[in-house]
């Protein structure tokens, strides 16, 4: 794993800085000293060419189009012959503002959802993320060591640390038994089930009696041993909640609600956990929602990385789906295409949630049904638009009055077939047959709406990169003659980064190997070096690396950036390790998720030619490490992006950072697939005690918390300004079908008085 790429100076360490790792890390330390840095304009293209988020460059969409030549073939060539990727604007994109328009008012349009309630920006709408509290908790959907009604576990609140008979890795002895031992009987949360509102005492869902206290492990350590500490325990997850469960039966034009016949659910007031139709709530997502912000950098997006690299144009999966394509116009006749778009994880993500029946959809949804209905709609017509939003504000149909309330009138002066036409060149959208699809006919603008609604929100999300941190000001940007500040970070949060690179021997906290700076995160476009055909590069990259295991018995590869850290035992979320939904007919299974496990089967042979281009052509060692793992966030902003880990864990940054300092909460339970630095803490250990560890666990909350926050995100300032939007939180409990929705203010170019809110207003030095 990659160790810190830069080593500021700090006044609290004894010990002298380690060697910078280049000549722009050496300049810098200079500077530090000499209170002097020289101009630079060079572009950077590797993770230790840069400084601050200001130097990190964009990933840019290029597109290869191709034409489908023999019906039921693939005509995509393998390795070794280039795709012609060109630029959007070649022959996709007319107007790149128009194309952010449009994306921005899709992303917070509450009429996308099926209930005409649900946007994108609903789980996203604090920060990039969701702090919402009520109704807020999914059971174990994604565990496989059960199978409930709706799949995985779905009961409420229910400790699954105490093994049962519905436990078929229940490890020997004692053996899957109807009642667990004493010695394994952990409390569970009695109190959660739908329309539960969390609070702090809620926090962290696996609790312990002594939060830094080094969870044991390796052999020998038995699970009565691993648990010792543990006060309670679920697999529930703090995620957001989304849709009623109705089976989607079709639109009609002009009415932001779809058409939908209810169907019975596990989320309900009437009998929690098992299928009824009375009192059903909204039901809420197995994963937290991460954030959007800076999301941009990541080579895949979600936290297992199912939203490809590679675009598609239809879905999240990329390259994996090896048969969808879209329809464009060539001199009258509509053709089927097959379209790649690299550096367009966003694009991939943000086809994902539309048509999710946990999200935003009714289930059977399509996207040419979501486009027949959009397209009668006026963009944004049940939200304010600010009339001074920094994208939106020249179409808002809004008057400011003096008092800051808004007079007029909702949505914007524009059609949602015009800013697709302002956006996108009309060979994608303007012929005037009608498609049919099984029963259904669909405009051609309507039959591509995925293409145009993944690429426009990618754009509007490319904006929303937050460089402007105290961490980004301390450091510079000498590419583009930005000195650094030595004073833009004060001696508590110096001190945080000092810990954070762990630039002191003996601490051992390994937060930048897994958090690179700048991104925060290891799982970027930068980290991984994609080339012109959109293969990672391993001469420069870091996609495929070795690592040592947990177990310490031998190496395994894995995918850099995803790591299983031991929030929850492995089986119940196995992330990274998990599959897309078409069928590798090499294997007849699933193509993966993994870059790893592809890259081992085209070792072997056994990937399609137009699957294998994408993927490299490097030896793979038998030990493959992906199981449980999920990709490492980004950090910054992370004070107002709570609850934390990819099952909500944790409510605040404290908390966290007792999860790494006692080294996990299922180290031995994941051994095999562990992170070797997910190994404890020691010198952060027992801080209520010991003066030395809380400051330094105090300065590193500091750090996270405030050296990385971003003002204008803070305050919504551009180009985090938003439209209005109303997000359910929860439901009137003697009348679940009535939603209590809560009004999130449009935001104009200049931002908020005040700061939004922490998740529960917690301090994030909360313990």
């Amino acid at each position: 794993m990659r160790i810190s790429s830069f080593f500021p100076i700090s006044s609290f360490s004894h010990k002298p800085a380690p060697k910078p790792r280049c000549r722009l890390m050496a300049f810098l330390l200079a500077f530090a000293v000499s209170g002097f840095i020289a101009s630079g304009s060079a572009q950077p293209q590797t993770i230790d060419q840069v400084m601050s988020l200001k130097e990190v460059p964009i990933p840019v969409p290029m597109a290869a189009i191709i034409p489908v030549v023999t019906a039921g073939v693939n005509p995509i060539p393998g390795p070794g012959a280039d795709l012609n990727f060109q630029p959007l604007a070649a022959d996709l994109v007319k107007d790149q503002a128009a194309l952010v328009r449009l994306g921005k008012a899709l992303f917070w349009d509450m009429q996308v959802g099926s209930d005409g309630i649900q946007a994108c920006a609903t789980c996203h709408f604090n920060a990039g993320a969701d702090i919402r509290t009520k109704n807020q908790i999914s059971p174990g959907l994604n565990d496989t060591n059960f199978n409930g009604p709706i799949g995985g576990d779905n009961s409420f609140g229910n400790s699954t640390v105490p093994y049962t008979a519905n436990d078929p890795n229940t490890p020997l002895p004692p053996g899957p038994i109807s009642f667990a031992p004493w010695w394994l009987n952990v409390q569970g949360y009695v109190q959660f089930g739908p329309n539960y509102t969390l609070s702090a005492k809620d926090f962290p869902l696996n609790d312990w009696l002594n939060p830094t206290l080094l969870v044991p492990r390796g052999p020998g350590v038995t699970l009565a041993q691993e648990l010792a500490d543990v006060s309670r325990d679920t697999n529930d997850v703090v995620s957001s909640q989304g849709l009623r469960r109705t089976r989607f039966t079709g639109v009609t034009p002009g009415s932001y609600l779809d058409q939908g016949m209810l169907l019975p659910d596990i989320f309900n007031l009437a009998n929690p956990g098992q299928l009824s139709s009375a009192a059903r709530t909204r039901r809420c997502e197995p994963r937290n929602a991460p954030t959007t912000i800076n999301a941009v950098f990541n080579y895949d997006n979600f936290w297992d990385g199912r939203a490809s690299y590679v675009f598609n144009g239809v879905n999240p999966f990329g390259f994996r789906d090896r048969n969808s394509t879209l329809k464009k116009n060539m001199g009258g006749v509509l053709k089927d295409m097959y379209v790649r778009v690299i550096n367009s994880s966003l694009a991939s993500q943000a086809v994902g949630p539309p048509l999710s029946p946990f999200e935003m959809s009714y289930d059977g949804r399509t996207f040419p049904d979501l486009g027949k209905k959009m397209l009668t709609l006026m963009p944004l017509g049940r939200q304010w638009v600010h009339p001074q939003d920094s994208v939106l504000g020249g179409l808002s149909r809004a008057v400011l009055k003096p008092d800051g309330t808004f007079g007029g009138y909702r949505g914007l002066s524009v059609s949602y077939v015009r800013m697709i036409a302002d956006a996108f060149k009309p060979q994608w959208w303007n012929h005037d047959a009608m498609i049919t699809v099984g029963a259904n006919q669909y405009t051609h603008m309507e039959y591509n709406f995925s293409l145009f609604f993944g690429l426009a929100v990618q754009a509007y999300e490319a904006t929303l990169v937050s460089d402007d941190t105290p961490f980004d000001r301390y450091m510079g940007a000498p590419s583009k003659a930005i000195a650094p500040n030595p004073y833009a970070l004060n001696d508590q949060q110096r001190l945080g980064l000092s810990v954070f690179l762990d630039d002191t021997a003996s601490l051992g906290t390994h937060c930048s190997d897994c958090h690179v700076l700048p991104e925060t995160t290891g799982h970027t476009v930068l980290q991984y070096q994609p080339d012109s055909q959109g293969v990672p590069s391993l001469s420069t990259g870091e996609a495929i690396e070795v690592m040592l295991m947990g177990d310490n018995l031998e190496t395994g590869n894995y995918d850099h950036g995803m790591y299983n850290i031991g929030v929850r035992r492995s089986s119940e979320d196995i992330g990274r390790g998990g599959t897309s939904p078409f069928l590798n007919t090499l294997t007849g299974k699933n193509f993966p998720l993994s870059l790893v496990e592809l890259a081992a089967l085209r070792q072997a042979g056994q990937l399609p030619p137009d699957v294998a281009r994408f993927v490299p052509n490097v030896p793979i060692l038998p030990r493959r490490v992906t199981k449980g793992a999920f990709k490492a966030p980004n950090l910054r902003n992370v004070k107002f992006t709570g609850p934390y880990l990819h099952n909500g864990d944790s409510a605040t940054l404290r908390q966290v950072v007792e999860f790494y300092t006692r080294g996990g909460n299922f180290p031995n339970s994941n051994l095999h697939d562990l992170s070797p630095h997910i190994e404890g803490i020691p010198p952060l250990m027992f801080p209520e005690t010991n003066h030395d560890a809380q400051t330094r666990v105090q300065a590193l909350v500091a750090f996270l918390a405030e050296g990385l926050t971003d003002q204008r995100v803070a305050y919504e300032k551009a180009p985090f300004d938003h439209p209005e939007i109303y997000v359910p939180n929860g439901c009137q409990p003697n009348n679940p079908d009535q939603d209590i929705l809560m009004r999130i203010p449009a935001v104009g170019v200049n931002g908020r008085a005040t700061k939004i809110p922490t998740f529960l207003n917690l301090d994030p030095q909360q313990p």
